[in-house]
């Protein structure tokens, strides 16, 4: 990883997706005094994450988790759906594919076979 940096490694590195096989890796592609930020949810059954605590030290990097961005859900939800009401934040544009929930099956496979990027599930009433 660090060969695409010239060695020098990133300032900020994400994990999103499994924790326990990623964290390792991201936390050695972060430069000196770099920030790894944890997006992704780990299993309950996970109870630890192998961070040589020496590396940790010497390399002063922090790791952190964050939820939704750090953004407060109660009150940013109701500033993006005015945003979007407006026409300023384009959602529509985002979705590569609709499915309707009785073929929900579908959408996991296009999902899987690199077919569908953003797909939304369709519910009718």
């Amino acid at each position: 990883m660090l060969a695409l940096t010239d060695g020098i490694g990133v300032n900020h590195a994400f994990v999103c997706i499994d924790p326990p096989e990623t964290l390792l890796p991201a936390f050695r592609a972060t430069t000196k005094g770099g920030n790894v930020v944890v997006t992704a949810l780990t299993p309950d059954s996970v109870k630890e994450i192998k961070i040589p605590p020496l590396e940790l030290f010497v390399t002063q990097k922090a790791i952190m988790g964050a939820v939704y961005g750090f953004a407060s859900p109660r009150l940013q939800i109701p500033e993006l759906l005015a945003l979007y009401r407006n026409g300023t934040l384009k959602l529509r544009e985002l979705i590569t594919q609709t499915y309707r929930l009785d073929n929900i099956n579908c959408g996991y496979a296009d999902l899987e076979d690199g077919k569908n990027l953003r797909g939304v599930v369709v519910f009718d009433r």
